[in-house]
């Protein structure tokens, strides 16, 4: 292999990588502790009663959403408010990630550093759908 093949091989896997870091996912207990230490700076999707809601800054769900816009960047707050139901979210737009099991009273945090559409789905619930516009 000469340079010129070596040097775009290499930029061949930098973009590959930019591409697969448009999107953080953080669960557990790391994910709750941003949720209480930032949940004024992002979006709050709630999970309840089979549905999607966006939650208000004053802390009431919004009437059940099909879609909304989020900045670049901006935190996206996932919250299984059911009492006994698990949930298995997903994106169906580019299959990048997935929430396995997220158990009533869990948090996630997700990130969209790419502007774009994404196609958030249950899989155990597959009416629950929400579209998600990153501009």
């Amino acid at each position: 292999m000469n340079k010129i093949s070596l040097i775009l091989a290499g930029a061949m896997l930098l973009a590959t990588t930019v591409v697969t870091a448009a999107i953080e996912v953080t669960e557990g207990d790391e994910a709750v502790n941003i949720y209480e230490s930032q949940k004024n700076e992002g979006v709050v999707l709630v999970q309840k009663d089979k549905s999607f809601f966006l939650r208000t800054e004053s802390g009431d769900e919004s009437i059940n959403k099909k879609t909304f816009t989020l900045k670049s960047g901006q935190l996206l707050f996932l919250i299984n408010d059911e009492r006994r139901y698990v949930h298995n979210i997903y994106d169906t737009t580019d299959k990048g990630w997935v929430l396995k099991k997220q158990k009533p009273s869990e948090v996630a945090v997700v990130v969209f550093d790419k502007v774009g559409k994404h196609k958030l789905k249950c899989a155990i619930h597959p009416r629950m759908k929400v579209t998600v516009i990153v501009e």
